[in-house]
């Protein structure tokens, strides 16, 4: 089956792919009848999906990703390992941004199985859809991450297919069944299904610049708000997936509805940084982080768009634009975080929180700039900072003066965010703004804050 795919895969272009349909004569393919006959056999794609599960061997001490390679699994056959390699070095590589989200996990997703399956919807069009929906279903919900792996396999290549009648697909069943595997409450396979997602809406072409078919019905999926009843770990997993799936976006060319899609999405994004559980609030601050780079990159390139110098304006209760609101609200929380905590401030015992307000307000305050701390140390890790260096120096002061305090998981953030910073070059148009903020630190009257900006100024002053 493997052989017959690969091999066709030099043939021609498929029937059935959507861009065909006006370029050429919808005639079938050469292998169509055969391949037909050979899945079209009862229990053919379960017995396909428990051979596939085997190549996935899953470790718990496994600590690299297989980033869709194949590695040298036991229990591949030597022509079966030549054959896939073969096929897939004349196949474009995946994916196609880097991953530095942590969230996502080590993956067992092999891309070159996930095009396998959307080779043979496109070969076959919509028939290979309907047999694989009962075998797809079992393996969804089956209890071994390896199953799932394969499931998730199968399932990207599908909804990456763009064949005639996969809309009607997608309406009829795939639509469910993604919100089925959004809503599981299982967590061991969560990062396949991302790598699931990030492959299904991963441009099409050479340079990745064409939109897949069904990558627009899968963002809205996503954004579509989760039942009251909803764990955090399915929230948490709601926003990991719409990472993966925001990566993959080339933002020089989104259309209108996904610019609107990530309006939408950042105003939920802010309106929760708050949350009360921790993993949830690094889920949202590295999905910001993508949503803000992902804005201020379509802003810079598409200059004549409807951005004012490059920021977007969100509507609503956030009157003023994303990149103003959050250094403005960080700092005035620094001074409110303090204050609720007279401890931190040993120069001013005498202090009280009263200016913070209730204890709710305080642990909301935390919360929040916990957020913010996993927001900036994502922006850093991803490669893309340099296009928010405006936002960026905002934050200096917040990092800087929260090195130490009574709230340990705040204060460990905060140093790593500290650590990451303090290597980040600006440019002249943010370094005097650096600068001035740096020197009034150093200037503070509580001496932890004064000796952390001494810190910072080491690595500063050189860079």
């Amino acid at each position: 089956m493997l052989a017959i795919s690969a091999l066709n895969m030099l043939l021609k272009e498929s029937p059935y792919k959507v861009s065909s349909v006006n370029s050429q004569e919808n005639t079938k393919s050469s292998l169509e009848g055969t391949l037909s006959n050979v899945y079209q056999e009862e229990g053919f794609f379960s017995d396909t999906f428990d051979s596939l599960a085997n190549v996935h061997i899953i470790s718990d001490t496994e600590n690299s990703s297989s980033r869709g390679s194949h590695g040298n699994s036991s229990f591949q056959s030597f022509a079966d390992q030549s054959i896939t390699h073969f096929y897939f070095d004349f196949s474009s590589s995946w994916p196609r941004t880097p991953t530095w989200i942590s969230l996502f996990g080590t993956d067992t997703f092999y891309s070159s199985f996930a095009r396998i399956f959307k080779r043979l919807v496109q070969e076959c069009g919509v028939p290979v859809l309907l047999s694989l929906k009962t075998a797809l279903n079992e393996f969804v919900n089956a209890k071994e991450r390896s199953k799932q792996c394969v499931a998730a396999e199968a399932f990207a290549g599908l909804l990456h297919a763009d064949v005639i009648g996969l809309v009607e697909a997608w309406d009829s069943w795939m639509m469910a069944q993604l919100r089925n595997i959004l809503l599981a409450p299982s967590v061991e396979s969560v990062p396949e299904w991302a790598a699931c997602i990030r492959y299904a809406v991963t441009g099409k072409g050479r340079y990745g610049a064409k939109i897949p078919l069904l990558r627009q019905r899968i963002l809205d999926c996503l954004v579509e708000p989760l039942p009251q009843t909803a764990t955090t770990t399915v929230v948490a997993k709601r926003y990991s997936f719409l990472s993966a799936a925001l990566v993959e976006i080339l933002p020089s060319r989104m259309p209108i509805s996904e610019v609107q899609l990530h309006d939408k999405l950042l105003q939920e994004l802010l309106d929760n940084m708050s949350h009360p559980t921790a993993h949830v609030r690094e889920a949202i601050a590295i999905a910001l982080s993508v949503l803000c780079s992902n804005i201020r990159l379509h802003a810079f390139i598409n200059k004549d768009y409807s951005y004012e110098n490059g920021k977007q304006t969100i509507i609503g209760k956030h009157a003023d634009s994303w990149d103003q609101l959050l250094p403005q609200k960080a700092s005035e929380l620094v001074v409110a975080i303090q204050n609720a905590n007279p401890s931190d401030n040993l120069d001013n015992l005498a202090e009280t929180n009263t200016l913070s307000g209730s204890d709710n307000n305080s642990s909301d305050d935390v919360q929040w700039m916990e957020t913010l701390f996993h927001f900036v140390i994502s922006l850093m890790k991803s490669g893309r900072s340099a296009f928010l260096l405006d936002v960026l120096v905002g934050f200096l002061y917040p990092v800087i003066s929260l090195q130490e305090t009574s709230n340990k998981d705040l204060s460990i953030l905060a140093k790593a965010a500290f650590e990451l910073l303090k290597w980040r070059i600006f440019t002249d148009d943010h370094l005097r703004k650096a600068v001035s903020i740096l020197l009034s630190l150093a200037e503070d009257p509580n001496w932890r804050t004064r000796s952390a900006t001494l810190t910072f100024l080491r690595s500063f002053m050189y860079r």
